[in-house]
């Protein structure tokens, strides 16, 4: 069930010993049950790396929603932590959140990975911009900014006049002209 505002969230629950432990956000999209030690979704959610933990009495389990991401019309690929859309210099970016985290980048402070929206940032910057944007958002300071759009919404349509470089969960995937992103609720448990 999607987290409702002032709800708990997650529960007190180990992870079954046949469930896979992974350490990258795009190793977790493959599974409906999931260990984390690793990733952006893992530090989204409190998770610590330790392997130990998660089958301890400590360890949470978190329902998550994931993205399913169509790159220029093909079959959807899935997402769980988000989807990045970028020229060299981060100039021209789009980015598809379900966490708030790219790497050492606070991209989508706001986002949550279980409230039934991805969230979306976009801007067109010229490069000292850029830079200057690059710089506060390790610690999340970028925003509100008057050349940076966010949204959220359950699904998003974006269409790019020249084709960007594409990472999914932090894989590079390729240029896309066109991105369809749509979000699956709940569609996984993970545990941390």
């Amino acid at each position: 069930m999607t987290i409702a505002k002032g709800q708990p969230w997650g529960s007190l629950s180990p992870l079954p010993a046949s469930a896979p432990v992974v350490a990258t956000d795009a190793a977790a999209a493959g599974h409906d049950l999931v260990g984390l030690v690793g990733g952006d979704l893992c530090r989204t959610v409190g998770g610590r790396g330790s392997v130990e933990r998660l089958t301890s009495g400590e360890a949470m389990t978190f329902p998550v929603d994931a993205l399913s991401v169509s790159i220029d019309g093909r079959p959807p690929v899935r997402a769980v932590a988000h989807v990045v859309a970028r020229t060299a210099g981060w100039r021209h970016v789009f980015i598809a959140a379900n966490a708030p985290w790219v790497g050492d980048l606070n991209v989508a402070p706001r986002a949550h990975p279980d409230d039934g929206r991805v969230d979306v940032v976009e801007w067109d910057l010229d490069w000292r911009s850029a830079r200057h944007v690059l710089a506060r958002m390790r610690q999340g300071a970028h925003l509100p900014h008057p050349r940076i759009a966010v949204s959220s919404a359950a699904a998003v349509d974006v269409a790019f006049r020249r084709p960007r470089r594409l990472w999914v969960d932090g894989v590079a995937a390729g240029r896309a002209r066109a991105l369809t992103v749509t979000v699956e609720r709940d569609a996984l448990r993970v545990v941390v």
